[in-house]
């Protein structure tokens, strides 16, 4: 499990790579992860927003849209966000 300085570490490099950039594509594979919500209502929440706001809370990261969505991430047991080009062949699902 990330340590606080590891959960940092991720929350600056995301705020780096996303603070202002617009969400073009967005997908949730894992259904555990969007309950009460569905796929499409996480594309429709996410997809042409623009991201406003990367900050931490404990081993929370937060991700706020320009129509004020949070979107929140706690990096589990990995530790990692994984940037995949659009287009890549899909991975495997565990």
């Amino acid at each position: 499990m990330p340590e606080l300085p590891d959960v940092e570490f991720v929350k600056r490099r995301l705020e780096r790579a996303l603070v202002g950039a617009t969400i073009t594509r967005a997908d949730c594979r894992d259904r555990r992860i969007l309950r009460p919500s569905t796929p499409a209502a996480f594309r429709r929440a996410t997809e042409n927003h623009v991201v406003r706001d990367v900050s931490r809370r404990g081993k929370w990261v937060r991700v706020v849209l320009d129509d004020e969505t949070r979107l929140f991430s706690h990096l589990g047991m990995t530790g990692w966000w994984i940037d995949v080009n659009v287009g890549a062949p899909e991975e495997p699902s565990e």
